[in-house]
């Protein structure tokens, strides 16, 4: 079977070369035809060829004479006339400015006087507000002085006799004096608690105090606001905000004051009820002494009936119940006496803690009198410190005011001056000013189009004709040598030389790579193998026809999905 020849593409040098003469002479030929002379009623245009320029192809040396115009723009006699009017008129017009830029030169040699003009404001000489700061007040006092030790304990009385000497052995028989008094009459009740909080005490106190109190203070702020509206100082400014925030701490303190001199007059009926209780269980306890007492001398008694019955039961018991009861006497009356002392101690005890709790309460209440005292005097001196500060920065700000006064009039005054140096400027430029020639308008013609043979396309398409035709030959030997290699299966042209467009999509799971490619003869997108890739893994599903190789599908990709 002969082998079918793939067409020669054509040259591009020659083809370039073709195109190139071709666009020249449509480009000479739009040109000569969009020269279109034109005449209006101030003027006309037209164009005339004046030469020609040379125009060498690169691509294969070929010289071309593209011709050259020159357009040429006529005025119309009212325009000429105009224009020698407006010559004469420029010409006068610059003698008069050369008089002018003579004069100007004098004017404009001399420095713009500022003497005499209004002087600039200082800011520079007003400094600084000097601001105060609240000087920090004597530290508050945060402790309570020592009001003594508080007595916890009663001073020994001594010791109590617990027993009475021995008289000698007593009759074990002696008649019955009476029934011995074993306690002691009752003497009332301990009181315990004072029976009252004295809160509603205090409540009227601080209602009292209150009540007197608020008048002053609303009187006092109808006063601050009066006096801030007077200085200026609107409602919702900070230094309103800050004279309102010293004025709420001054009537706090106020308010506080009355809460704690109704508090001082809780305590000091408290401790008055605390007195009473004080007193009534003394008189309690002299009251219990002398019921035991009592007792004590109805019991003497007995045991006095009882020793004479001892003298007459036995005499020999008389001497020894005597002496007994001597013993027992003075038994009895040291205990007393005891007693009594133990009574006073602690007594004086009870008296000497009550005066250290009086000392403490009024060590605290002076503390925090001087802690309000010193309180006040911090508001009193932070308020004139905010006084003297608003007073320096009104100042302050009236000199600022002052010199922007004082800069806007030396502005003007200077504006003034420059308008008067610029006249003369401006009279020049006037006179440089006049009638203008009227520039011709001519039409915008629409320019002939003449279409350009594309001799590249053709020669394109004319090439793809020849490689369709290749491509039909290729098939039918491809039908011919279906069966190579004793397999029904068709080869297709697969190599590499003869796709464009190549664009690897994947691979096969044995790793033969998929492409989409164009090939180079024409015709769509297709989806395929490379035939010197399959060839390396596969050699039997290769085969060459014409140079070029070929790849049997169904042998390459056996075993590969």
């Amino acid at each position: 079977m002969g082998k079918s020849k793939a067409p020669a593409p054509p040259d591009p040098r020659v083809t370039a070369g073709a195109q190139t003469a071709q666009n020249i002479g449509t480009a000479i030929a739009q040109q000569s035809l969009n020269n279109i002379n034109q005449v209006t009623p101030y003027g006309s245009l037209s164009y005339e060829q004046t030469g020609t320029t040379q125009y060498t192809d690169p691509n294969n040396g070929q010289v071309y004479n593209i011709p050259q115009y020159t357009a040429e723009q006529t005025l119309s006699g009212s325009q000429r006339r105009l224009q020698r009017v407006n010559d004469t008129t420029q010409l006068n017009l610059a003698k008069l400015g050369r008089q002018q830029s003579n004069r100007l030169g004098r004017v404009l040699g001399k420095s713009i006087n500022t003497r005499n003009l209004p002087k600039r404001g200082r800011v520079g000489k007003l400094g600084t507000p000097d601001l105060e700061e609240t000087q920090s007040s004597a530290g508050l006092q945060t402790g309570i002085a020592n009001a003594g030790n508080v007595t916890s304990g009663i001073a020994n009385a001594g010791n109590v006799t617990s027993g009475i000497a021995n008289a000698g052995n007593v009759t074990s028989g002696i008649a019955n004096a009476g029934n011995v008094t074993s306690g002691i009459a009752n003497a009332g009740d301990i009181t315990k608690t004072y029976g009252t909080d004295f809160s509603q005490d205090r409540q009227r106190v601080e209602d009292a105090l209150l009540e007197r109190l608020n008048p002053s203070l609303e009187r006092d702020q109808e006063a601050l606001e009066a006096r801030l509206a007077s200085q200026g100082i609107r409602r919702g400014s900070a230094a309103f905000s800050d004279a309102f925030e010293d004025f709420g701490r001054q009537r706090n303190d106020a308010r506080l004051a009355a809460v704690l001199g109704a508090g001082q007059e809780q305590s000091r009926l408290a401790g008055l009820e605390a007195q009473r209780a004080q007193f009534e269980n003394s008189a309690q306890a002299q009251n219990f002494g002398q019921n035991a007492q009592r007792s004590a001398f109805a019991n003497e008694a007995q045991a006095q009936r009882f020793g004479q019955n001892a003298q007459r039961s036995a005499f020999a018991n008389e001497a020894q119940a005597q002496r007994f009861g001597q013993n027992a006497q003075r038994s009895a009356f040291a205990n007393e006496a005891q007693a009594q002392r133990f009574g006073q101690n602690a007594q004086r005890s009870a008296f000497a803690n009550e005066a250290q709790a009086q000392r403490f309460g009024q060590n605290a209440a002076q503390a925090q009198f001087t802690n309000t005292a010193r309180q006040q005097e911090f508001a009193n001196a932070a308020g004139a410190t905010q006084a003297n500060n608003s007073a320096e920065l009104q100042r302050f700000n009236a000199g600022l005011a002052l010199s922007g006064a004082q800069d806007a009039q030396r502005a003007s005054a200077l504006q003034e001056r420059f308008a008067t140096r610029n006249q003369t400027l401006n009279e020049i430029s006037a006179l440089s000013s006049g009638s203008q020639v009227q520039t011709p308008s001519f039409l915008n013609t629409q320019p002939a189009q003449l279409a350009n043979t594309d001799v590249a396309g053709i020669n394109f398409a004319s090439n793809q004709a020849a490689q369709a035709n290749y491509q039909a030959q290729v098939g039918q030997q491809n039908s011919l040598i279906g069966g190579l290699a004793g397999l029904g299966s068709a080869f297709i042209l697969s190599d590499r030389r003869a796709k464009t467009d190549i664009d690897k999509l994947g691979k096969t799971n044995d790793g033969l790579g998929i492409y989409k490619y164009r090939y180079k003869s024409g015709g769509p997108t297709q989806i395929g193998l490379m035939a010197q890739e399959v060839e390396k893994k596969k050699p039997g599903a290769v085969a060459e026809f014409n140079g070029l190789k070929m790849v049997n599908y169904d042998k390459a990709l056996k075993e590969a999905s």
